[in-house]
Order: structure tokens, then C-alpha cells, then sequence
């Protein structure tokens, strides 16, 4: 009664006002600036519930995996994905999730979803915020790499890089984000 599947996908967010709450807090805390922190906060993902509405891009999977035959080093990853904007927006941040299946069960197959369209699990989606907010229009492409590898120290933690650019009517970005996850 294992999950035999399970496949892990990106997509683009608009999320303003928490990305501001979150880190201009920082800029003055109690009379104080912060900087050194906020810039740490930075590289921390965000474990969250995102609504539905909040996403601005199609998902695309960067990992498809079948766990009755993979090995440890197939859970260090890098993957190309592109992103196409779903309607004119602002996008703050990329999102993670997850979708396992048991589809070798006896009787019909389960899927877990935790996708911002299915209802909330407690595994919600990790939230990696941009330096910049990109402007994007209906149809236009976020393309990148996205690398996760487990911390060499810890192998709990996980290191994940994710490399973007765009180039859009209103706006161009592009970026090379590191984060860790503890």
C-alpha cells in the first residue's frame, strides 16, 4: 500500500503581500535595519498554503519518479522547466508541490494531491521568492533550471538552485537563486 509514483512540478505565483510582510519586517525592527537577516530569510523556502488563485503560470513537472525502482542518488535532481504565464499578472515566486499515486493497489487507483487545486494537505507547498517581481502577459514563458541536492553535511537538508530568465513586453529578469531547506 506504498505510493509507486510520485512526480513533483513548479509554478509561478503572484504573492505581494505576504513577500512584503515577510521581509520588510526586516528593514527596521525596532529602530534597527536587519539587513544580514532579511537577506538570510531569503534563501529559506517557505512551507505555506498558496490559494489557487494566487498561481499565474502552468505547472510543469521537473520530477517524475517511479519508487519501486528508483535509488538514493536518483533523488538529487536537475531539471529544465518552462512556464507559461496563464493571464497578465505580477509573479513574486515559484511554488513546489507534490503528487503521489498507488496505482499497483488492489481496487481503483489514489492519487495525493498537494497542488493549490486540490484541498490542503499538511505537506501544502514550499514557496521560493524572487529577488525581483517579473511582470508577465498571458502566454509568455518563465524558462529555467531548477537543481535539488540533498546538503552533503545533512542529508536531510536540501539545497536547491533554480536559474530563470524571461523576457517579456513589460518586463526582463532573469536570476540565479540558491536556497536551503532544513
Amino acid at each position: 500500500m506504498f505510493p509507486d509514483n510520485a512526480a513533483i512540478y513548479l509554478a509561478g505565483i503572484e504573492d505581494h503581500d505576504y513577500r512584503e510582510e515577510k521581509f520588510s519586517f526586516w528593514n527596521d525592527v525596532y529602530g534597527y535595519k536587519f539587513q544580514t537577516i532579511k537577506n538570510i530569510a531569503r534563501k529559506e523556502p517557505l512551507v505555506d498554503r498558496v490559494e489557487s488563485n494566487a498561481v499565474v503560470t502552468q505547472q510543469h513537472p521537473v520530477l517524475t519518479i517511479d519508487l519501486y525502482k528508483c535509488k538514493l542518488e536518483d533523488l538529487d535532481f536537475k531539471s529544465r522547466f518552462v512556464l507559461r504565464a496563464i493571464r497578465d499578472d505580477y509573479m513574486h515566486a515559484f511554488i513546489g508541490y507534490f503528487v503521489t499515486r498507488f496505482t499497483e493497489c488492489h481496487g481503483p487507483p489514489v492519487q495525493i494531491h498537494t497542488s493549490p487545486y486540490h484541498p490542503t494537505t499538511h505537506w501544502k507547498q514550499t514557496v521560493f521568492y524572487l529577488e525581483d517581481t517579473v511582470v508577465v502577459q498571458k502566454g509568455e514563458k518563465i524558462e529555467g533550471n531548477i537543481s535539488v541536492k540533498r546538503n552533503p553535511k545533512n542529508k536531510r537538508d536540501l539545497e536547491i538552485d533554480i536559474d530563470y530568465s524571461f523576457t517579456g513586453e513589460r518586463s526582463d529578469s532573469q536570476d540565479k537563486l540558491h536556497f536551503k531547506m532544513y
